[in-house]
């Protein structure tokens, strides 16, 4: 039924960290944790219906599910293990795709689902119980959960139990690293049933009392069943993540990590081509000439032509530049392109308006200013406090004559 544990954006040293027992028939075909073949999700797979309880990808997705205890299921519904992968597959954020799954929740039996970026910091939660109601969707807050077989954070006595040595243990190492391996043995091997009393009185009592561990281990008609494989997954500040999982194969016990560094997506320019097909053959950002573009620019910035494929007006192109290190897409006279700006960045960017004037170059939080009297409305795209893109109209005359030298400059021969 799997049980998971996890401090999320409260811990100096972690950004998140999650440890979580997968409990199944062990003789349900199972792929162990590895990047699947032709994705760049890393989690293990159900080999029956192709989902998962636990994966991620380098960009930063991540998901993870438990199963509601019901005393009745539908067989013909949908595969719960299949939420994770659609949201890893997709480009929706968190809270949209917790949007999409609310409308069709009905479809599936109980279950808990947890989506997160981890590179904008956003996660949501969102299940499909109680049955009858609206589904829940709720963003997580900072700080320790436990999810099981209820609600997220249900006051079930395992929850409870797993939840008070978790907030021990990251207690007991302070700001410290926390040792994986020993954390698993020490809170997800724990057998401790619950007290009778306290169980939820959903199934028969000897179910339940069975399934009160956090450690499951049970023989039924069906074959054996309990804990197959548990994970600890951890995402450090500067951005590296460590997966580490013990499963048991042949009735053996083993153990793997596999570790990543996330890779930040401020832009797609395939998503972005797609959309400009409408002011030019293609817009992909084509490297141009340096040597004209860095005689325009202070010193406090590097950069390079770039520009589309020829489009009907001269006064649309684009380059590329370093303010400070910081890489930035500039896109020119692209009005049209303001509507769509949150469907196309990442939830968590940003947007600031402000003014571009002609002429040198100054940039500063919310504003990019080019040293002239004459204005032209512009929005700066931020990511984590810095900019990242800048979106200029150029309708002011002078500012054209300066965008069109430099458009022109950076066109590919």
């Amino acid at each position: 039924m799997c049980i998971a544990a996890f401090i999320w954006q409260a811990h100096p040293l972690y950004e998140f960290l999650l440890l979580q027992n997968r409990d199944e028939y062990h003789n349900r075909p199972t792929k162990s944790v590895s990047w699947w073949e032709d994705s760049d999700i890393l989690g293990g797979r159900d080999e029956l219906a192709g989902g998962t309880w636990l994966a991620c990808t380098r960009e930063g997705r991540l998901a993870f599910l438990t199963n509601v205890l019901e005393l009745h299921i539908h067989p013909e519904a949908k595969s719960r293990g299949d939420l994770p992968v659609r949201f890893l597959e997709s480009k929706k954020s968190p809270m949209e795709f917790a949007k999409e799954v609310g409308k069709e929740a009905d479809q599936y039996n109980g279950f808990n689902l947890i989506v997160a970026d981890l590179s904008s910091k956003t996660m949501v939660y969102v299940s499909n119980r109680p049955k009858g109601q609206l589904a829940t969707i709720e963003v997580v807050s900072p700080g320790i959960h436990v999810l099981s077989n209820a609600r997220l954070d249900s006051p079930w006595p395992k929850v409870e139990h797993l939840g008070g040595n978790f907030k021990h243990l990251l207690g007991k190492y302070g700001e410290g690293e926390v040792p994986v391996e020993q954390m698993v043995e020490d809170l997800m091997r724990d057998t401790i049933k619950a007290d009778e009393s306290r169980l939820p009185h959903i199934c028969s009592t000897e179910w339940e009392l069975e399934l009160s561990s956090v450690f499951v281990e049970v023989d039924t008609q069906l074959g054996r069943y309990g804990t197959r494989s548990t994970a600890a997954l951890s995402l450090t500040a500067n951005g590296e993540v460590s997966f580490y999982e013990t499963y048991l194969e042949d009735e053996t016990w083993k153990e793997q990590t596999v570790s990543f560094q996330i890779i930040k997506k401020f832009m797609d320019p395939h998503r972005l081509s797609d959309f400009l097909t409408g002011f030019a053959t293609r817009a992909y950002l084509v490297p141009g000439p340096a040597t004209f573009i860095q005689t325009q620019i202070t010193y406090e910035f590097s950069g390079y032509g770039a520009a589309h494929p020829p489009v009907s007006s001269p006064y649309r192109g684009s380059y590329i530049i370093r303010v400070r290190d910081h890489r930035c897409v500039i896109l020119l006279g692209l009005d049209s392109l303001m509507p769509y700006l949150s469907s196309l960045m990442p939830s968590s960017v940003r947007i600031a308006s402000g003014y571009s004037r002609c002429g040198g170059f100054e940039i500063s939080r919310d504003r990019f200013t080019m040293g002239s009297t004459r204005e032209a409305q512009m929005v700066a795209l931020m990511w984590d406090d810095q900019i990242v893109a800048l979106f200029i109209p150029c309708r002011v005359p002078t500012a054209i004559e300066a965008y069109d030298r430099w458009y022109r400059f950076g066109l590919p021969s």
